[in-house]
């Protein structure tokens, strides 16, 4: 009875074994075609599933390989390839599933190029981004859960007045920020500071998401700020603009105290990060959104959005659905349509904030992003181009998700060495 218990023990682990690598292909091939092919989806939430899962293939192709790797060697270890009817055609299609991902890691490493054609639009100066045969590719670039060494992260620092916590008592812990910084860098220096503002549809998201820029920027010396804000539905826009506002009253007068500049502050987000990025360097000092310290000087020296709404109204109808009215009902908690309220989505739209004499931008934008329309993006950065004189820099990413900028890719590794390099240009 005990040998035939572990007979039967051995073929149930054996067939959960193989029906978990079956399933493993069966996930892989349909978000490769996905990838080659992106569809054009009307709901938001699929757009969201889908862009997360895009984003896992696009960014780490390498590893899925290793792990597909790993399975097949765990498989024969197991079951033994040969004694698996069909085992013959699931290998050709496991060779045809890794050439596609490395395809889909040429893709990644290929925005080399599209990084330096936007490089060549900043600066005259010769730059070098790391090729295939640089140590540096395969050390950092390569490496999903790369983190550079020599970095400290002084988290949960409260950037509120006393006041504000009273007055928020129940929200108080999304007051706050991360300061990251080299661990050399002394606190009397006074090094550049980068404020970034997290996405997540104005409802969700937190400071802790490791985006490799945050790292890759405070590695070089840069003092990087990541902070918390009030969340929607349960803080409706524009509270978390305005707790942007007092993140950066903070940074003003406390970050000398960390080595940073409180004189050279460029802000950046990604998705409704980015639209509240763009938000604070197009509205300087706009009293309306920083009550109580009317005083403090709320400008910055640039902005680096990506994959942002910079378009509250939607006035070119680029999004699939209707995005203004979702925005105000969901977001803003407004009842009515967006017809009702026009002046509400202009002032709070970037596009409609421009200004002759607003601050550089440096714009990213993932060219399979499925979320945010990428043609806003384009639009923005043509008016912008009529109306101020400033630089402005595009990049669109090829194969970019909306999410590609949180995995520690070649991409999001270029990206950041581009980001390092435009802002010492500013």
């Amino acid at each position: 009875p005990h040998k035939q218990q572990d007979l039967t023990m051995g073929l149930i682990t054996r067939i959960f074994i193989f029906l978990v690598y079956v399933i493993f292909q069966a996930l892989l091939i349909p978000l490769i075609y996905l990838y080659c092919f992106p569809p054009k989806l009307f709901n938001p939430r699929l757009r969201l599933i889908f862009s997360l899962l895009l984003g896992t293939v696009s960014e780490l192709p390498l590893a899925i390989i290793f792990v597909k790797i790993i399975s097949l060697i765990v498989l024969d270890l197991t079951c033994g390839l040969d004694a698996i009817p069909l085992m013959n055609q699931l290998l050709y299609l496991e060779y045809f599933i890794m050439a596609a991902l490395i395809a889909i890691f040429i893709d990644s490493y290929n925005n080399r190029n599209a990084i330096d054609r936007s490089l060549r639009s900043i600066t005259k100066d010769p730059i070098e981004l790391p090729t295939l045969l640089h140590r540096e590719f395969w050390t950092r670039f390569a490496i999903p859960l790369y983190r550079p060494s020599g970095l400290e992260v002084i988290r949960n620092i409260n950037y509120a007045t006393p006041e504000e916590l009273k007055e928020h008592e129940a929200r108080s812990n999304f007051f706050r920020l991360d300061v990251y910084r080299r661990s050399s860098i002394h606190t009397a220096s006074k090094r550049p500071v980068f404020f970034f503002i997290h996405g997540g549809a104005w409802q969700m998201g937190n400071k802790d998401t490791p985006y490799p820029i945050l790292r890759s920027l405070a590695s070089d010396n840069w003092i990087v700020v990541s902070i918390d804000y009030r969340l929607a539905p349960q803080d409706p826009y524009p509270e978390s603009f305005i707790d942007c506002k007092r993140a950066l009253r903070w940074i003003k007068l406390n970050i000398h105290s960390y080595g940073g500049d409180p004189n050279f502050i460029v802000v950046s987000g990604d998705s409704a990060g980015g639209h509240l990025a763009s938000m604070v360097a197009l509205t300087p000092n706009d009293v309306r959104y920083q009550k109580h310290f009317e005083e403090i000087d709320t400008s910055v020296k640039g902005c680096v959005p990506i994959n942002a709404v910079f378009d509250l109204t939607d006035r070119k109808k680029f999004w699939p659905w209707n995005f203004p009215t979702s925005f105000l009902n969901r977001i803003c908690r407004i009842s009515g349509t967006a017809e009702q309220h026009q002046n509400f989505l202009q002032e709070n739209s970037p596009i409609h904030r421009i200004q002759s004499d607003s601050v550089p931008f440096y714009v990213f934008h993932g060219a399979q992003d499925l979320l945010v329309p990428i043609e806003q993006t384009t639009d923005f950065v043509e008016e912008y181009r009529k109306i101020c004189q400033n630089p402005m820099a595009l990049c669109i990413l090829p194969g970019g998700s909306h999410v590609y900028h949180i995995f520690s890719s070649p991409r999001t590794h270029y990206q950041a060495k581009a980001i390092e390099v435009w802002l010492q240009a500013l």
